[in-house]
């Protein structure tokens, strides 16, 4: 594993089918280019990278995730998934003016949803949300696709309003980045339950990015927050470690300036919590094996009897 990732392995032994249901693959700048208007480049963070952190995690299966500086140009993560093989499935970002016959190349890759990032739009931009969904659900609606959003918390009552109205369920990444330590007081109390409207529409969450919503990953509160939602959608949560932990970004990326290096956090201590939050085993494994099958269209995995 190379020096600039940490995987040490967590405090239980994760069930056969584990899923880490949202990871990034990073190629070299040569190979693939960054998009125009990113708003940060980092080094690279291969599949070689990624499989190390896999063995020492017990983790069976991934989801590649496409990140922003890509934009809509997915060949590192199409090349990654088919790198990992029959392991891997993927979110790509497109263009609702996609041709049929690129989103069906994108389908056969592996690809099982498409990415709506709204989370780094500068604070008071005037966002429709609701229009840019329905135009990537007309597009995805017969591939029986998903929309993963990743969004601030406070656009989450934009996003309850357009689920009922939605062929495709929407999968909010990162807990709705819901910092569990202010959810009882305003505005945040207002943003959770608009988090549970969207569950109660059919919609998915993350349990991921732990380090994106708290401080302390054994926190009491992030423990409730993860077992009020699992409670609220028991069928429609999946976690994921969001490896390698991209850097804080603030402004536009050129490629003048510098790669950044991910954030030093050991990703084993992003998986030990899942034990706390859920002791009991069958909810454990519905968590990491059972919905994420379902959702990203892997083989089920009989459990042991």
């Amino acid at each position: 594993m190379s020096a600039h990732f940490r995987a040490t392995a967590p405090s239980f032994t994760p069930p056969v089918g584990t899923t880490d249901c949202h990871i990034h693959i990073v190629g070299r700048p040569e190979q693939y280019p960054f998009a125009a208007g990113r708003s940060y480049t980092t080094i690279p963070a291969t599949v070689d990278d990624y499989r190390a952190v896999m063995a020492s995690l017990g983790v069976s299966r991934t989801v590649v995730v496409q990140p922003s500086f890509y934009g809509t140009d997915n060949r590192c993560t199409v090349d990654a998934i088919r790198a990992l093989g029959e392991a891997a499935r993927g979110v790509a970002v497109i263009d609702p003016d996609i041709s049929d016959r690129d989103l069906e190349a994108l389908h056969q890759a592996g690809c099982r949803g498409a990415r709506l990032n709204v989370g780094t739009s500068p604070p008071g931009a005037d966002i429709a949300v609701e229009a840019m969904v329905e135009r990537i659900d007309a597009r995805v609606r017969g591939l029986n696709w998903h929309i993963q959003i990743f969004t601030m918390p406070a656009l989450l009552p934009k996003f309850a309003a357009v689920q009922r109205r939605l062929a495709s369920p929407l999968v909010i990444d990162h807990f709705g980045m819901l910092r569990p330590e202010l959810i009882a007081v305003e505005p945040m109390r207002s943003q959770l339950q608009a988090l549970l409207a969207i569950l109660d529409g059919g919609g998915w969450v993350k349990l991921s990015g732990l380090y994106r919503v708290a401080d302390d990953f054994l926190a009491p509160s992030l423990t409730a927050l993860a077992r009020r939602l699992t409670e609220r959608a028991p069928e429609r949560t999946v976690w994921g470690s969001d490896w390698p932990h991209t850097p804080p970004h603030t402004r536009m990326a050129n490629d003048e300036q510098p790669l950044l290096p991910f954030r030093d956090i050991d990703t084993g201590r992003l998986l030990s919590p899942v034990a706390i939050w859920f002791p009991d085993e069958a909810t454990r494994r519905r968590v990491l094996v059972d919905n994420a099958a379902r959702l990203y269209g892997f083989p089920a995995i009989i459990a042991a009897q």
